[in-house]
């Protein structure tokens, strides 16, 4: 259930809120207006850190391509992104390999800060083993961090994170 309007308690008048639909996915399909504002505003704030940080992530991404992919690469290696993302304003906690792979805080413009977990997979694709582990009852919000998205059916209350979507955007920062 998602909340659609609001009403302050000093006001009589009900405030529309808009809806969100996978607020934390950055894909090459999609990418939620959360992290559009979130980049914008970093960039605005600090010239040239957002592609610094895209930047970096391509250089990682490199290494997960089919045609450049490094040979024995692990899905722990996604976490070398950690650096430019939490300047980004995605904070990926220590990686725990039971259960999801680490618990991250976002922390987007002014909103409050936002705890949830992450799982990371090589390709999106990989994640239906939990789907199928923790059925629709179990299966909480969570993020997965992927180098490339190729899961076709993700569950609503799941967002994808592309390392490859993030590296394709740092075009828009070069100018």
């Amino acid at each position: 259930m998602i909340p659609l309007r609001c009403k302050y308690a000093d006001s009589n008048k009900a405030k529309d809120i808009a809806k969100v639909d996978h607020p934390l996915t950055f894909t090459l399909d999609y990418v939620s207006s959360f992290w559009r504002k979130q980049l914008r505003e970093i960039n605005k704030l600090k010239p040239g850190l957002v592609l610094w940080c895209l930047e970096e992530i391509c250089r990682i991404v490199q290494d997960h391509r089919p045609k450049t992919k490094l040979p024995h690469i692990q899905e722990p290696d996604i976490l070398r992104a950690s650096g430019p993302l939490t300047l980004l304003g995605m904070t990926l906690g220590g990686y725990v390999g039971k259960g999801y792979d680490c618990y991250t805080t976002f922390k987007f413009l002014n909103y409050p800060e936002y705890p949830v977990p992450v799982e990371l997979k090589r390709t999106s694709k990989d994640f239906q083993y939990q789907q199928l582990k923790y059925g629709r009852d179990l299966l909480s919000r969570a993020v997965v961090l992927c180098a490339t998205h190729d899961h076709r059916n993700v569950p609503r209350n799941i967002d994808v994170i592309e390392l490859e979507a993030l590296c394709q955007h740092a075009r828009e920062f070069a100018a």
